[in-house]
């Protein structure tokens, strides 16, 4: 479950001229409780959403003597309150279905001497499966409290809307991805008769400076099967299939830079085959391709310790060979996915039962956050950034039209 924690301005700077121009009490100031954050917040709903939960609070503009409890409750009649501050009124909101939040308490405190309540939880449930072609709206209001509380700042609102699929993704400027020390389980990669990789990639230059021969890494093994753009000889834009063993094979169309671009290449060593896609359509298809199963099951190398080449994203032979830019997506299959299967709906952009995909070996999604990426297959194979602090960008993909 994914945990949200929302951060609010203090209020205090204007306490002081807000509450005094409040109708209540515009001689005798009370101590009065408020909402700490009176902007809506945003729960996103997509086909790819986790369960989330949010946390807010309560405040007052001075402190007490003694604790301030209050209770709390979800409040459908406030849905037309939102509709009047918040809009014009115009289009149809709905308050969201009681299966699809879960107060974590109806209780509140604001402890003596504090301002601030105890952060109060709330979680928002089944978010994959609400209708996003809807706008929900959840009131939560103060139904009792120990001090006077300000009536036009008693309630929390939560709005539902529809979210993109992705919404950050990794910038791998000088920098490259690998599993930790090992594969979780590396007897599934060591003997790749059928393969299908593909990543989400924004290339912001394939010439840039500092790259080696021109070299510009996706994914895989040096001297055993790897993707890589550009090689002496070739045109930096140019996606090249290099093999152990069969040659390397050239990618006839180039790759635009500043662009996203879904990369897909599938490889049957039985059929001696690979196939090249660019957003869904097939680019080449290479016979001849006598490379054998592949294997990247060994464990990490940093290509310079004597090992066993191992596999990496954006990195090859030597640090100098990285991705300039951005990237998500990338998965590893045991099987050759069908152009059906590539061109599937949103499928560029999301597995949305990744748990359930048994021929899917290496699902990053690369939308953490976090330097150690999470596998999103059943098979726990996550992976770490090699130079810590890995950049995240925000995005909406896919883009509106």
């Amino acid at each position: 479950m994914k945990l949200k924690h929302i951060y609010f301005a203090s209020l205090m700077a204007v306490a002081g001229g807000m509450f005094a121009g409040c109708s209540d009490d515009i001689e005798n100031f009370d101590n009065q409780m408020f909402v700490t954050d009176t902007t809506p917040a945003v729960v996103l709903m997509m086909a790819t959403a986790e369960d989330e939960t949010q946390e807010f609070t309560f405040s007052i503009p001075k402190p007490q003597d003694s604790d301030v409890t209050f209770t709390i409750a979800a409040d459908a009649n406030k849905v037309q309150t939102y509709k009047d501050l918040y809009t014009d009124g115009t289009k149809e909101i709905e308050m969201v279905p009681s299966a699809n939040y879960e107060l974590a308490t109806t209780q509140g405190v604001i402890r003596a001497g504090s301002l601030n309540s105890d952060p109060i939880a709330i979680n928002f449930i089944g978010l994959s499966t609400m209708d996003d072609t809807k706008t929900y709206v959840l009131p939560i209001t103060v139904t009792n409290c120990s001090i006077g509380v300000l009536g036009s700042q008693n309630t929390r609102y939560y709005v539902f809307q529809k979210g993109a699929l992705i919404n950050v993704v990794a910038n791998l400027d000088d920098n490259a991805l690998r599993p930790g020390n090992a594969w979780a389980t590396p007897d599934k990669f060591r003997n790749l008769t059928k393969l299908t990789c593909e990543a989400l990639i924004y290339p912001y230059s394939l010439s840039g400076e500092g790259h080696e021969s021109g070299i510009s890494t996706l994914m895989g093994i040096e001297g055993n099967f790897l993707f890589r753009f550009g090689d002496a000889g070739l045109a930096s834009n140019i996606l090249q299939i290099a093999t152990g063993s069969a040659g390397n094979f050239a990618v006839s169309r180039a790759v635009e830079e500043n662009v996203w671009t879904h990369v897909a290449i599938t490889y049957d060593s039985d059929a001696q085959e690979v196939n090249v896609y660019f957003n869904g359509s097939l680019v080449n298809t290479f016979t001849g391709v006598n490379q054998g199963p592949v294997d990247w099951s060994p464990e990490y190398s940093n290509d310079n310790d004597g090992k066993a080449r191992s596999f990496w994203v954006g990195h090859s032979y030597s640090a100098s060979r990285w991705f300039e830019g951005e990237m998500s997506e990338v998965r590893i299959w045991d099987k050759v996915l069908t152009p059906e299967e590539i061109n599937a709906e949103n499928h560029f952009y999301a597995v949305l039962e990744p748990e359930n995909e048994p021929n899917l070996l290496m699902y990053w999604k690369l939308n953490d956050g976090v330097d150690e990426i999470k596998d999103y297959s059943q098979y726990g194979n996550n992976g770490v950034a090699e130079v810590a602090g890995l950049q995240w960008v925000s995005v909406s993909l896919p883009a509106e039209e």
